[in-house]
């Protein structure tokens, strides 16, 4: 089995899974589908998840016993950064807590929780970087891509806009060394890209 139909099926499986433990919708989005397009290992899976109705600080008062016990059973102990909890920088976003798992060492599994009046598909198609506008729904035959992250492949250059994350901004540019960045109101935006598919993106700095 290709290393792609393997990595494909993984994050199908683990969405399936998901998805059953916690009664919500779930997609694998950003950095994972965008490799997988690419070629490239996949070590970070960043799964969003409609989040349940039970809210809290703490993964235990999160979610539900029987639920935590669920995820402990499928991706074994919660890693995530205490400090991370409540950061402010997602305060204010459609994010409501963010949990971090470590399989073996191998993996990194993130279950980004989202406020339950969010659209999944939408936040990622609202991604502040054209490099993580990708996206695999649990009953996807194929990824997910916006025209803009279609494009930027192609071109080998990422678009972003200011609410790009400055940390987030500099791990893409280390990554991705033979791809151009630049922000959406640039000028060789207007040349390269269609207004269509900078529409999004159009936020102003």
């Amino acid at each position: 089995m290709s290393s792609y139909l393997k990595d494909f099926g993984l994050i199908k499986e683990i969405l399936q899974s998901v998805s059953s433990v916690t009664g919500t919708e779930a997609i694998c989005a950003g950095g994972a589908p965008r490799d997988l397009v690419l070629g490239l290992n996949i070590r970070d899976f960043d799964i969003y998840i409609k989040a349940p109705t039970l809210i809290g600080n703490t993964l235990e008062n999160f979610i539900l016993p029987a639920v935590q016990q669920e995820f402990i059973n499928m991706f074994g102990k919660e890693v995530s950064d205490p400090e991370l909890i409540g950061e402010s920088w997602y305060e204010d976003t459609y994010i409501e807590s963010i949990y971090e798992f470590n399989i073996l060492e191998q993996l990194v599994i993130q279950l980004i929780f989202v406020k339950s009046n969010w659209n999944l598909e939408t936040i990622v198609k609202n991604f502040p970087m054209s490099l993580s506008q990708a996206w695999i729904t649990s009953d996807s035959m194929q990824i997910n891509t916006t025209s803009l992250f279609d494009k930027s492949i192609e071109l080998r250059v990422g678009v972003y806009n200011h609410n790009c994350r400055t940390n987030y901004l500099s791990k893409i540019v280390q990554k991705f060394r033979g791809f151009a960045m630049i922000p959406v109101n640039h000028s060789l935006c207007e040349h390269y890209f269609t207004e269509e598919m900078r529409t999004r993106m159009e936020i102003p700095f």
